[in-house]
């Protein structure tokens, strides 16, 4: 099935702009399939309150999607000198037990090689089609604060070489030109001065992975409140 099955309220239609925060949950209620991976910066250099705010950011993406093993399914992992596979795909397989184990990940510090990390996900996306039983649509958000101290360049490509579409979110200290490495796509890197400020680019990224082939197309949200759930 077609990844633009989107619902709206009351035939309400809304132009691709920037409206990050108009809109309460779920964007993309009724998207029919969707395999996304976060890869979560857990080096030294963030804070615990940035990394906190890293998992809310995580959480309101979690609200927004119809999870469930023939819908959407999300995993996650945490990197800093090396990667940890905090959940896979198979895991959890509604939102409740995804957010509650989103709250409870820790912050250890490490280094940063996001490079080791990237190469790591190749194998979760491999197993992800298995276990499903077929291929679909297939995303990976990095958020990320430092600059790596490997190379991301040649890992990235490789993922973006077996489908998998990328989102490089770079806050405070980031590399800007190793965000561009790792999403390959200028429209699918973000950067943020502090963390408090990720959800002002939240829709954006839920509205490419809702648009039909992440065209810049118009599209239909579900709409049940305003200004409620990116609200700060």
């Amino acid at each position: 099935m077609r990844l633009n099955n989107i619902i709206s309220l009351s035939s309400v239609y809304v132009k691709k702009t920037n409206i990050c925060s108009c809109f309460s949950l779920p964007a993309c209620a009724q998207k029919d399939e969707a395999d996304i991976f976060f890869l979560m910066d857990d080096s030294g250099s963030i804070e615990y309150d940035n990394f906190n705010d890293m998992k809310e950011f995580i959480i309101k993406f979690i609200q927004s999607f119809h999870i469930g093993p023939h819908h959407v399914r999300m995993g996650l992992v945490k990197y800093a000198s090396s990667p940890t596979l905090e959940f896979d795909l198979t895991k959890y397989s509604d939102a409740k037990n995804l957010e509650r184990v989103v709250k409870r990940i820790r912050h250890l510090g490490g280094g940063t090689e996001t490079g080791k990390a990237l190469s790591s996900m190749e194998i979760h996306f491999k197993t992800a089609a298995e276990t499903r039983g077929h291929k679909v649509p297939e995303y990976l958000v990095v958020l990320t604060d430092g600059s790596s101290s490997d190379a991301v360049k040649i890992p990235a490509k490789n993922l973006r070489d077996q489908g998998v579409i990328t989102f490089a979110i770079g806050v405070k200290g980031a590399n800007e030109t190793q965000l561009h490495e790792i999403a390959g796509d200028q429209r699918r890197t973000f950067f943020v001065k502090n963390f408090d400020a990720l959800k002002s680019i939240s829709s954006d990224i839920m509205r490419d992975i809702c648009s039909p082939d992440g065209k810049e197309t118009g599209l239909a949200w579900t709409v049940t409140g305003i200004a409620s759930m990116w609200r700060a």
